[in-house]
């Protein structure tokens, strides 16, 4: 039985694996729709042991109903565990029963009970019975849902491993940003600030204004020639932030920020065979930064080299994923590539991008007139 993304179907929650690199699901949680909050906890408890990310449905109606179909069936495919709550109300819906019965299949279901509820004749599997759960993330009862899915799968730890990952993340970026020079002198400190402040609200001319006044009072402020960089970008005044960051480069060679913004900065202006070495320079500084594979694959895409863009933008999503959620425009562009280089599996590769832009917070909107094309709507 295929699943449908009709409305009404049942919710899963998905834990992503951050190994694969490529945003595979370690469990999925299915459940009846109408249950979602109360089914929150569940998710939460399993949140602090396995990556996470849960279906909101936005198949339902949509030209692209059959190609969610198919993504869901690939997620159980690969899932590690299946987990089905029983309950009054899920003991009738199509799409837990698909999810469990897959799961048997694959040897990996482990059933949840709610108010009593038995599980279907057909599914023989181990199972949690939560009659006495009082509904909270606090009570005791859950860790026995944990347990068998620790049972089941053989192994936990990618919380912790993405935990331990983002922590030398940041221990490494701390050691990047050391290299830039702050100032001694209090007046040039206080404009920075000020501009600093105002880069947080996105009021870009205000940044670029009082970070002017910082260098113009000490012209070897690496800190303020970056934060007027990235607001001179934000500005799409892109000739400038290269000025920028060719003096930050001077004045701060070990940090990879430089590198990356002038790259960034010299692809918005279509100078890609620049921009590519000024990536590698930043990959080769610091290893661990999502955001510089992107930009690589930016970089490659623009030169319609589609293959090398797909390479680093998978990068991307793989580094990212160990640490952060992915960012909607990593999937977004990996999708476009692929749909951009056409090979016969290329297409379905495109969707299941274009499904995952649309799922990542916030959502890339534009991925929904990319499906509906693909899908021939």
């Amino acid at each position: 039985m295929a699943l449908s993304a009709v409305p009404g179907w049942g919710y899963q929650f998905i834990v992503r694996s951050s190994m694969t690199g490529l945003g595979m699901a370690e469990i999925v949680l299915s459940f009846a729709q109408h249950e979602k909050s109360r089914v929150a906890p569940m998710r939460d408890a399993l949140r602090r042991v396995w990556l996470m990310w849960w279906d909101n449905d936005i198949g339902a109606g949509k030209p692209w109903a059959e190609a969610w179909a198919r993504f869901v069936d690939m997620e159980l495919a690969n899932a590690k565990c299946v987990v089905a709550v029983w309950s009054t109300v899920s003991i009738e819906s199509s799409p837990v029963h698909h999810c469990a019965r897959v799961g048997q299949r694959r040897g990996c279901l482990l059933q949840v009970l709610l108010d009593g509820a038995e599980p279907p004749r057909e599914f023989d599997a181990p199972s949690v019975d939560l009659a006495t759960w009082n509904g909270r993330l606090t009570d005791p009862t859950l860790g026995e849902i944990t347990a068998g899915v620790r049972r089941i799968v053989g192994s936990d730890g990618t919380a912790a491993l993405r935990e331990a990952s983002a922590e030398a993340r940041l221990k490494s970026h701390t050691r990047q940003v050391m290299a830039l020079a702050g100032s001694d002198i209090a007046e040039a400190r206080d404009f920075y600030d000020r501009g600093f402040k105002h880069s947080l609200s996105e009021n870009f001319s205000g940044t670029i204004a009082e970070c002017s006044k910082a260098i113009e009072i000490d012209p070897a402020f690496a800190q303020a020639y970056k934060t007027r960089a990235v607001a001179y970008y934000q500005s799409q005044l892109y000739d400038r932030a290269i000025d920028d960051s060719n003096r930050l480069i001077e004045l701060a060679p070990g940090y990879f920020g430089g590198h990356s913004l002038r790259g960034l900065a010299r692809v918005r202006s279509k100078d890609y065979d620049n921009a590519i070495p000024d990536f590698n320079r930043a990959i080769a500084l610091e290893a661990e930064h999502g955001g510089t594979y992107y930009g690589l694959g930016l970089a490659y895409h623009g030169k319609e080299a589609y293959d090398a863009a797909i390479a680093s933008y998978t990068e991307a999503i793989g580094t990212t994923l160990k640490s952060d959620g992915v960012p909607a425009r990593y999937y977004f562009a990996r999708a476009s590539a692929y749909e951009e280089r056409g090979l016969a599996e290329d297409m379905s590769r495109a969707e299941v991008d274009y499904l995952r832009a649309l799922q990542a917070y916030p959502p890339k909107v534009e991925a929904e007139e990319r499906l509906a094309r693909i899908c021939g709507a």
